[in-house]
């Protein structure tokens, strides 16, 4: 009965302590063992754009089709990069297949500042005088806005980065340049439009942008997200300008449901974006 026992409360302690154990052996392999936060993996089609004496980090895709339509200048949004997963990687990898070689390029945009104002609050000063400058913590000069330099300075090198990204597509084998801009990135694509060709074929994807007055573009889709039981007011207001200028190379789409990236809406952006190609240039390209 002795043994029993004595086997019964080793049992019931190796039981116990076998939690212990196993944590400190997991403890022991998680810092011996590497962490890996994340990994570059394999970009399709990776291949850096020169500039100067420096490159840039850029895809390039040539066209799969055996009949090369033209060439695809993909502008990223600010939260995306040159294959990131999404509408970038949807149309870059799947154009070259309809005859479009595809190119993206890295873009910086800054990070929006943000600013919070501190309230201090002192029991010797009870007096309703408006507080100054040091008492908010706003110090510095107006001249001084956080942000606004570097936006400049992005934006500069943005430009630079798309004028590079056009200068090398035009040099390839013939055919238009299409430049498909989503969300921040559509400034950049019209300030290029000159750069372009004749065509300054263009499409807009997500875009932000309130337009005053007809901009100098030729053919131009217009792809917009609504959420349901409410309206897109920008896009709206520019449907209604290029329709008042009768602008007939002008095309809006709205995806009812949609957010910003389109998200869930990758693969009915892409037959709109590859229909609208074909209507535009199938043409040109076979000839």
């Amino acid at each position: 009965m002795q043994t029993i026992r004595k086997t019964g409360l080793l049992g019931i302690l190796l039981t116990l302590l076998w939690p212990v154990w196993a944590a400190d052996g997991e403890e022991g392999n998680a810092q011996t063992s590497p962490v890996i936060h994340g990994t570059a993996g394999h970009v399709i089609g990776y291949s850096p754009l020169s500039m100067g004496e420096s490159s840039l980090p850029a895809t390039l895709i040539p066209e799969q089709l055996g009949k090369p339509y033209g060439k695809l200048l993909i502008l990223h949004d600010s939260d995306g990069g040159i294959a990131s997963s999404g509408l970038v990687e949807t149309l870059r990898l799947s154009l070259p297949e309809s005859g479009w070689t595809t190119m993206t390029i890295a873009l910086e945009y800054p990070d929006s500042p943000q600013l919070y104002l501190v309230e201090k609050a002192t029991e010797t000063n009870s007096t309703d005088e408006p507080p100054t400058a040091s008492d908010t913590g706003m110090e510095a000069e107006q001249d001084d806005v956080p942000g606004s330099a570097e936006e400049e300075a992005d934006s500069a090198d943005n430009n630079s980065r798309v004028s590079a990204a056009l200068a090398y597509l035009n040099a390839q084998q013939p055919g238009p340049v299409v430049i498909l801009a989503i969300g921040e990135a559509v400034p950049l694509a019209i300030s290029a439009a000159s750069q372009q060709g004749e065509d300054k074929a263009q499409i807009w994807i997500a875009a932000d942008v309130s337009l005053t007055e007809t901009p100098e573009l030729g053919p131009l889709l217009d792809i917009t997200a609504q959420d349901v039981g409410h309206k897109n007011r920008v896009a709206g207001s520019r449907d209604v300008l290029m329709r008042q200028a009768d602008n007939q190379a002008y095309s809006q789409r709205r995806f009812i449901g949609a957010g910003h990236d389109f998200n869930g809406f990758e693969l009915q952006v892409l037959s709109t974006v590859r229909a609208w190609l074909q209507k535009q240039f199938a043409a040109e390209g076979q000839g």
